[in-house]
Order: C-alpha cells, then structure tokens, then sequence
C-alpha cells in the first residue's frame, strides 16, 4: 500500500531560530504575567488597592496599573539584554545568566525609583516577586532547552557551522 505522506522538512536556520524565539517570548509574558499578577493577589488581594504615592507630581497608582508597568519592563528587559538573541539559546548557561541579570537589573531599578519618588510600593510583593519570577523563568528556559535537546536528536533545530583551523 503506498500512501501519499510527504517527508518531514526541516525549518530552515533563520525559521526556526524565529519560531523558537517567539516561542520563547510568549511562554515569558506568561510566566512574568503569572508571577507578578499571583504575587498582587496573594499579598493584596483581589481588591483596587492603590500604590501609596508620597509626592505632589503622581497621583495614586493602583497595584493592577503597577503590575502591567513591571510586567513590561521585565519583558523589555529581557528582550534587551538578548535572553533571546540566536546567540545564546540552546547553549551553555549564558541564557540562564542574562534571564537572571536582567530581573535583578529590573527590580533593583524599581527599587530605585521608588525610593527617588517616594513610591510605596509593598516590599513583600516585590521581595515575592523577584525570586518566584527568576525560579520560574529559569524552569520555563530549561524546559524549553529540553524540548529544543530533543529535536536536535532527531536532526531537526541545528546550524550548520564549518570550522576551520586546527
């Protein structure tokens, strides 16, 4: 019996560099989304609770406004420190080192500025928030590393490299 199955190709180098890329940054948002948002709640509740503001140029801030502002910083911060970049996914622990780096930076930031605009913002949110989000991220890269190992057993997601020299 011959069947008509055509034969599995490979993304090519660019493709599939870009695919797990997006992968990445999907599976991000929705693991900084998770942690800060479960991390609002926990120590908050569900409630419209307002960021104590002690200074005349901002109003009051609510945790839900605070949390999407922190929520994108960390996710710019990731993007601009390369966590994703073609360069560092899938191999050694620069990934893993760039994805912490780059929520230590962010965090220390917000600490920062609200100190230098008297922003109250709950220590214990952010002191949860932090480490659940690094945790979490890390699991989340280390996964995908896993699922990314297993298809280059199979041959699929590698570059072709030549090298030359001895």
């Amino acid at each position: 019996m011959i069947t008509n199955v055509a034969p599995h190709v490979a993304p090519s180098n660019a493709a599939w560099r870009r695919s797990y890329a997006r992968r990445l940054w999907a599976s991000d948002l929705v693991v900084i989304a998770a942690t800060v948002y479960g991390t609002q709640i926990a120590w908050l509740g569900l409630g419209n609770v307002h960021v104590p503001v002690d200074n005349s140029f901002l109003s009051t801030v609510s945790y839900w406004f605070f949390s999407a502002i922190l929520v994108f910083v960390w996710m710019w911060a990731l993007g601009l420190i390369d966590s994703r970049a073609d360069r560092v996914i899938g191999l050694g622990a620069s990934e893993f080192i760039r994805v912490a780096d780059a929520s230590l930076r962010v965090f220390g930031a917000v600490a920062i500025a609200a100190f230098l605009l008297r922003i109250e913002v709950g220590r214990g949110y952010l002191l949860i928030s932090l480490p659940v989000g690094i945790a979490l991220l890390l699991a989340e890269r280390w996964l995908w590393r896993r699922w990314l190992i297993a298809r280059r057993r199979r041959g699929e997601y590698s570059a072709r490299v030549l090298l030359v020299g001895s």
